[in-house]
């Protein structure tokens, strides 16, 4: 049991290779590992060995869905937001390019869409989006879409080559 996080009720939880992620019932988002390039989202670099609460852009959003890969974390939250954090390095952040984030920022190019859940690679990231096609005012008719982007070395991406993709393709 960790005792940070004893008095809490966790719904979630997400292991990277260097961190984890717990989200709680109420939505809050906690963090703690290695900080090496803001990987733990609490604006800073430094490494914590038991979980701290990650604030700035989440605070009062409830957080829906965490993943962690090695060296960056996406979460979604139940307005279907998409955020993510830490290593740039191979555009898996898709913030339009390849910087390192320390708090978690809302993915720009997919604000207004609905998604649904993503997960990180080593070096990329997936996402499903609600994405509406054909709609008549009387119907439903959103699609789940399948978003990929950062390296597509071993055609990972699923695109049909190994470019990398800077943005949700």
């Amino acid at each position: 049991l960790i005792d940070a996080l004893s008095n809490t009720n966790i719904e979630l939880v997400a292991c990277g290779e260097y961190h984890s992620c717990a989200v709680t019932l109420s939505g809050d988002l906690y963090a703690w590992g290695d900080g090496h390039f803001g990987l733990l989202g609490h604006g800073n670099e430094v490494s914590q060995w038991v979980p701290k609460r990650v604030k700035g852009q989440l605070e009062g959003i409830h957080v829906s869905s965490i993943s962690c890969g090695r060296w960056h974390t996406a979460v979604v939250t139940s307005a279907g937001q998409l955020f993510t954090f830490s290593d740039g390095t191979f555009g898996a952040l898709v913030h339009g390019g390849r910087e390192s984030i320390s708090k978690p920022r809302e993915v720009e190019s997919l604000k207004g869409l609905r998604t649904v859940r993503a997960t990180c690679g080593v070096w990329h990231t997936a996402a499903v989006v609600e994405v509406m096609v054909g709609c008549s005012s009387s119907s439903n008719c959103s699609k789940g879409k399948l978003f990929t982007w950062g390296d597509g070395d071993k055609g990972r991406l699923g695109h049909g080559a190994e470019e990398s993709k800077l943005v949700p393709t």
